[in-house]
């Protein structure tokens, strides 16, 4: 009698993806500089978190597919997309950096960045006739410490757009959101403050 070998969520999605990489070659866009080999080992990594481990191979294979089709990079350091759970099925949900990188590639900005404020920050901001946003950390990132959270956006003719938030409506914001409880919130808050 043989033996069964049973593999990992993670073998099995490799073996998806080795299977299907012609998938994955026509859904990454042309110029997106991710190559399908690349963009495979990215999402193999986003994929082996632990809140993802009730979720069906095939729906984080999918959920892959529709971060390809936009080019990005699935998880890690330069997460331009996050693969979520809900339930047993996988869902990528943009992060605020592919916000910005499909943003930029379409050419409606220039340059974005997102900045989360903790206590202790020297922080400024004004809006009206002359806006303005001032900024400077002073190194301390304990998310239970985090007062606001802005974005600024450059456009082409120079001019720019930001946005400010305080901790209580980025805390108002994820009472909305379906993924209230994700680890997204209570692991990585000031990344989600951040996207907000």
């Amino acid at each position: 009698m043989a033996n069964i070998v049973k593999r990992s969520p993670s073998e099995e999605l490799q073996a998806i993806f080795d299977k299907k990489m012609d998938v994955i070659a026509k859904a990454l866009p042309p110029g997106c500089g991710i190559s399908p080999i690349q963009f495979v080992a990215f999402a193999i990594q986003a994929a082996k978190t632990d809140v993802l481990r009730a979720c069906t191979v095939e729906s984080k294979f999918e959920a892959c597919v529709e971060v390809a089709l936009l080019g990005l990079i699935p998880g890690g350091s330069l997460a331009q997309a996050y693969l979520i759970p809900y339930g047993s099925i996988a869902q990528f949900q943009l992060s605020y950096r592919g916000m910005l990188v499909l943003a930029k590639r379409d050419g409606a900005i220039v340059r974005g960045e997102a900045r989360a404020v903790f206590e202790g920050d020297t922080f400024d901001y004004e809006f009206g006739d002359t806006p303005f946003v001032k900024h400077r950390p002073n190194g301390v990132t304990d998310s239970t410490r985090l007062t606001h959270a802005y974005a600024i956006v450059h456009f082409a003719d120079k001019a720019n757009q930001f946005d400010v938030l305080t901790a209580d409506e980025i805390l108002a914001v994820r009472e909305f959101s379906k993924a209230k409880n994700a680890a997204a919130w209570s692991k990585s808050f000031s990344e989600m403050a951040k996207k907000t």
